[in-house]
């Protein structure tokens, strides 16, 4: 008899335990569907920083890749955009050369001009000749 009593007891205990975690998880369904419904209004800011999200990235990838050509390129771009801005300047050609450098060639009327050219274009060697041809070697 006791036995049966025993079984008795530890089946209610069951029951008793299954009724109150039937109970927290009813709460806990009955907690996410507050929270559901809290947050279907933030639905369409949601939307509108998933689309900002994937601009960012976007544009993110895209910033890094030119930053990748900046690094690979072998041409000083600077000195190219100085040499774009020279309308009246005397220079005949230019040539890169190894390590990203440029090496300009030219005719002016004078020695200044020349060291005026050199100056703006921040030339690291200067080669003149008598006549006013000259040779600049602008460097990174």
């Amino acid at each position: 008899m006791l036995k049966w009593i025993a079984l008795v007891l530890s089946l209610l205990a069951c029951g008793f335990y299954d009724f109150v975690q039937q109970r927290k998880l009813a709460d806990m369904h009955a907690e996410i569907k507050i929270k559901q419904a809290e947050l279907r209004p933030l639905a369409p800011f949601d939307a509108e920083v998933q689309v900002f999200q994937k601009n960012k990235d976007r544009l993110q990838r895209r910033i890094d890749l030119i930053n990748q050509l900046k690094q690979n390129q072998h041409v000083p771009f600077q000195a190219v955009a100085m040499l774009a801005g020279e309308e009246s300047a005397p220079i005949e050609s230019a040539a890169v050369i190894p390590r990203g450098g440029l090496v300009i060639n030219g005719r002016a009327d004078s020695d200044a001009t020349i060291e005026q050219l050199a100056q703006r274009l921040r030339a690291t060697e200067k080669h003149v000749a008598p006549d006013h041809s000259f040779e600049l070697q602008v460097t990174p």
